[in-house]
């Protein structure tokens, strides 16, 4: 008789523990992502304020005005190029794409109430 109970009793405290352990489970798991967000946003705040030093030292100033200085110099060569060989640069090409298109859609709109 007195077995039954001391199972019983055994089969409460397993679950007890096992309620216990996942309750605790959570609550590790719930501060180690609280620990990670905070982590995260402390990163996130240094980085910036490292592309911001980064940024603001004169070798990378005058590196990003060399750069723009080039690719300007580069654009216009390859535009005078393109105009002696009479050839359309590539926003010309976009912008005929896009006539070309619109014109489509308004023919076969045309095409479509002709056919009705």
């Amino acid at each position: 008789m007195a077995q039954p109970q001391i199972i019983q009793d055994v089969s409460d405290r397993v679950e007890n523990a096992v309620k216990t352990f996942e309750k605790d489970l959570k609550k590790l798991q719930k501060d180690a992502d609280k620990r990670r967000k905070a982590f995260e946003k402390r990163a996130e705040r240094e980085v910036k304020k490292l592309q911001k030093q980064i940024d603001a030292h004169p070798v990378v100033k005058r590196a990003k005005s060399l750069r723009s200085d080039a690719v300007k110099t580069a654009q216009g060569q390859l535009d005078s190029l393109l105009g002696t060989f009479r050839i359309a640069s590539q926003g010309e090409v976009e912008r005929l794409e896009k006539k070309i298109g619109t014109l489509s859609r308004k023919l076969r709109a045309v095409e479509k109430n002709q056919a009705a």
